[in-house]
């Protein structure tokens, strides 16, 4: 609960940030047009992220490898982590856990070079 309040926050500040600088860059006077400028790029800065994925990374589905989603599950049952609703592989040797997309859904990225 705490973390949807600082979250809701965030975006509210942000957008009063930018209203402001809008409303600055209006103005039509220099120095407030140069504030007004640096509030975009604090809006710019503050944006919401919903996150990219590898291009090359290729979408691995349970009935395509069953037993290693089912090792996958143990660990984060084991780690007390949330389960990954997607699991991708990939050619290089990063591995990522991460939360994408507006529903902010759990992708396990795995390089198979690890």
């Amino acid at each position: 609960m705490a973390a949807v309040v600082l979250a809701s926050l965030v975006h509210v500040v942000t957008l009063a940030v930018a209203a402001g600088a809008i409303w600055l860059l209006l103005s039509g006077q220099p120095i407030l047009m140069v504030f007004g400028v640096i509030g975009v790029g604090l809006v710019w800065l503050l944006r919401p992220r919903l996150g990219g994925r590898p291009n090359d990374a290729t979408l691995v589905t349970r009935e395509e490898a069953p037993q290693l989603h089912e090792l996958i599950e143990r660990i984060a049952d084991e780690l007390g982590v949330r389960r990954p609703d997607r699991l991708r592989m990939h050619a290089g040797y990063q591995t990522t856990y991460a939360r994408r997309g507006v529903r902010q859904e759990v992708e396990l990225t795995v390089g198979l070079a690890l």
